[in-house]
């Protein structure tokens, strides 16, 4: 699976306890807050089930860029400042960014098939659009 804008883990979590099968787990998350909260809460999933945290923002550059958490809701966090409801009081963070089309090229090349889920908050059409065709051909 491919968790893309994870925030907590909990959909991971919750794919986990339905699948009753041995599968790899993907999460990327740039929020190092949001990352802690992951590792919290898969902290029970043990082997055989393998995941991996990415602490990294796809998008189309490698570098950094602010994102924006709405302070009331943790869960409303958008690299575009308009998305989040009350924008008063917002979260600042400096997160890392990677290009999707790059960070993709070698990745999971023996994987045969992969469940995406993707909620980037306003960035999903940018971040899908430079998966590999490799990638998309095992969706």
């Amino acid at each position: 699976m491919l968790d893309i804008g994870a925030n907590t883990g909990l959909v991971t979590l919750q794919t986990i306890n339905l699948a009753r099968n041995l599968h790899d787990y993907h999460l990327f998350e740039p929020i190092p807050l949001h990352v802690q909260a992951i590792r919290h809460n898969l902290s029970s999933v043990g082997s055989p089930v393998t995941v991996q945290v990415h602490p990294v923002a796809l998008s189309d550059t490698n570098g950094s860029a602010t994102i924006f958490t709405e302070q009331l809701n943790h869960g409303n966090s958008s690299f575009l400042q308009q998305a989040i409801v009350y924008p008063d009081e917002q979260i600042e963070t400096e997160v890392q960014t990677v290009d999707t089309s790059d960070y993709f090229s070698d990745f999971c090349d023996d994987t045969p098939l992969f469940v995406l889920k993707c909620d980037t908050q306003g960035m999903d059409a940018l971040v899908l659009s430079r998966l590999p065709d490799k990638v998309w051909a095992k969706v």
